[in-house]
């Protein structure tokens, strides 16, 4: 048996990472963020990127939960790390969905394209992550889309509330056992991502309403246009 464990020598505090020097975190700068939200074919480059990575995150979580065959396999800290993750990937995956498609809304709205109102624009950073989720999904379809409203009741709209609760206390645990994902929470966590899988067709573009609001094949059509009155006046003064 190996010698006892002494006294936890005092560090003095964790080291701090000083964020701002990191080199992730201007990646992007203004001047990028600017440069994509004025040209529509970039914005949705830029929009579709980060869908793709979300996806994946989230789909990578959902991979952990695998082989959850027995009561005793899903009371394992394999299989409870796993379910912890999962449901913090599922929220972090809503709310980068509203972040997407309030770039993708604030980018319309720069180029004139589409307007909000004051209300609406404070209903996506103000309120639940579900009620901002919700928000910017009716938004975006009302702009881009085909007009669906995201639902903000039934037994799902209630899952996502409870399952915000459960992720919250998993997250900023104060004892032990508040890290515990129980048999009993898997339900609303479940249907939660229901929710978040049957209302994507909120997210749905629509290609007509693209081409007007994302400026980039307008744009396109109307130099052309110039190009060719141009062309026919450049005509017009050869002929005479």
């Amino acid at each position: 048996m190996g010698a006892p464990i002494g006294p936890v020598r005092d560090l003095g505090g964790a080291p701090k990472f000083p964020e701002s020097e990191s080199p992730w975190r201007t990646f992007f700068s203004d001047e990028d963020h600017r440069i994509i939200r004025e040209s529509g074919s970039k914005t949705l480059e830029y929009i579709n990127r980060m869908f793709i990575m979300m996806d994946v995150y989230l789909g990578r979580s959902l991979d952990l939960c695998a082989g959850l065959d027995s009561l005793k396999t899903f009371k394992g800290q394999r299989s409870q790390f796993a379910l912890r993750a999962y449901l913090r990937a599922l929220f972090s995956t809503i709310e980068g969905y509203t972040s997407v498609a309030r770039f993708q809304l604030d980018a319309t709205v720069a180029r004139g394209m589409s307007v909000l109102t004051e209300g609406e624009e404070a209903s996506l950073v103000k309120g639940e992550v579900e009620d901002c989720f919700a928000s910017a999904m009716t938004l975006w379809s009302r702009e881009f889309g085909d007009g669906s409203v995201a639902p903000r009741s039934g037994t799902a709209w209630t899952a996502i509330r409870v399952s915000r609760a459960i992720r919250n206390r998993v997250t900023h645990p104060k004892s032990v056992e508040d890290m515990e994902i129980t048999l009993k929470n898997t339900n609303p966590i479940l249907h939660a991502f229901d929710y978040f899988t049957s209302d994507m067709d909120c997210l749905y573009l629509d290609p007509e309403k693209w081409a007007i609001k994302g400026g980039g094949v307008m744009a396109a059509i109307e130099r052309e246009q110039e190009l060719e009155s141009e062309r026919e006046a450049q005509n017009n003064e050869d002929s005479e």
